[in-house]
């Protein structure tokens, strides 16, 4: 049976579950077409349960791409301290990369990135109680570490401060065998005032600020 051509323009990404759908529900093997450009999705593309034939391609000569990266429309302004700079991209969404030009910045982080070292850098006093005092609202942020018999990973959401000054942690159970970490092999991310090294990013949930701080 020949299979039933469905076009679809570029900035139409939302188009494309329709299209899926339409497939599901016809019966006939489909064939989706992507027009040239750039299709920015915002949820995942839901495929499941189709009992035909179905295939996703370009146009014949056009380049498609598929992506969940969303541009930043807003300017970035200028913020009271030097060399950091943010934009309002609004407020809850999941920030998993930041590109610059199409060069990726770094969750900013403490220790700053070593790319070379176990966790690309680790710092016997990244939960020292000194560390943590400077932190006005850590809640986003994360802990990564190796297993306190370090042969694996343990990684914790920061939900906040204790009444003492201490993290309350959130373990994301990363591993099957308890959630001790490091006194050695450890690191922090996602806390605003980490961010201190040119090429390094950091989103505010709450507020929808994105703040960086450029490369030169």
């Amino acid at each position: 049976m020949e299979s039933v051509p469905i076009r679809l323009q570029c900035g139409a990404p939302q188009a494309l579950q329709s299209a899926i759908e339409q497939a599901k529900q016809n019966g006939n093997p489909t064939e989706i077409l992507l027009q040239e450009g750039i299709y920015r999705l915002k949820e995942p593309i839901k495929i499941h349960d189709c009992k035909t034939p179905l295939s996703i391609h370009p146009a014949e000569g056009a380049t498609a791409v598929l992506t969940a990266a969303q541009p930043v429309t807003a300017p970035f302004q200028k913020w009271e301290q030097d060399g950091i700079y943010y934009a309002e991209i609004g407020a809850g969404q999941e920030i998993q990369a930041v590109f610059v030009n199409g060069e990726p910045y770094t969750m900013c982080r403490y220790p700053n990135e070593q790319p070379w070292e176990i966790l690309g850098g680790y710092a016997k006093d990244a939960l020292s109680k000194e560390r943590v005092a400077r932190w006005q609202n850590p809640a986003g942020g994360y802990v990564r570490a190796l297993h306190e018999h370090e042969w694996g990973g343990n990684s914790f959401r920061i939900l906040g401060k204790n009444p003492d000054g201490s993290l309350r942690l959130d373990w994301v159970g990363d591993n099957n065998r308890g959630d001790g970490i490091s006194n050695t092999f450890v690191m922090v991310e996602n806390i605003f005032e980490e961010l201190d090294a040119p090429g390094e990013w950091f989103y505010d949930r709450a507020d929808g600020r994105l703040y960086l701080i450029f490369r030169l």
